[in-house]
């Protein structure tokens, strides 16, 4: 019996070590995780070589993974309601995602990306081996970078961020659209432990 309230002394105090030593090795976290809602302007052209000025919005999930690389998801949704010439509007969302790399610099950071994914555009005529469409599913792929500057203590403004942007929704001619995209907005910051 005395055995056994030796052992189980020696545990409760290996146990209350190894906490001890597991809380004071706890600091404060150099990452944190993003999530940004941002307003997004696209220079979109539709087909041939006009172009117009796409309206939307942006949210946007940033990790880190080691060191300043890290990885983004950014979904956004923008449209035109009249794109001229009886031709109606133009509606799209794309899914993209890929890596990131972020170099800070005292309160602001810069960073640059290549995200891949897929756009669904709708609310538009869309030509197909079957007839016109009101919706089509295609590549996209978005390539920029950004700046950041901390605002509090969890919140950050994402001063400008620029980005080229690729999509394949087929319009009759190339089927490639090369668009420029302008984002600003809010960025929420939060530590990864």
């Amino acid at each position: 019996m005395q055995g056994m309230n030796k052992a189980f002394l020696c545990c409760a105090l290996l146990i209350a070590t190894a906490a001890f030593a597991q809380n004071a090795s706890v600091k404060k976290p150099d990452t944190l995780f993003d999530v940004s809602v941002m307003y997004s302007p696209e220079r979109a052209n539709v087909i041939s070589s006009d172009s117009v000025w796409l309206q939307g919005g942006s949210g946007e999930l940033a990790f880190p993974l080691y060191k300043n690389f890290g990885a983004a998801l950014n979904v956004t949704g923008e449209r035109n309601g009249d794109l001229g010439i009886g031709m109606g509007g133009f509606s799209k969302v794309a899914f993209v995602a890929g890596p990131r790399y972020t170099h800070p610099l005292r309160r602001f950071r810069i960073y640059g990306e290549a995200l891949f994914g897929g756009v669904h555009g709708f609310n538009a005529t869309f030509p197909s081996l079957e007839g016109p469409q009101v919706s089509a599913n295609a590549f996209s792929m978005q390539a920029g970078g950004g700046l950041d500057t901390d605002w509090k203590r969890h919140i950050a403004i994402r001063i400008v961020e620029a980005s080229y942007v690729r999509t394949d929704l087929p319009n009759g001619g190339s089927a490639i659209q090369n668009d420029l995209k302008l984002a600003t907005g809010i960025v929420l910051r939060f530590p990864v432990y």
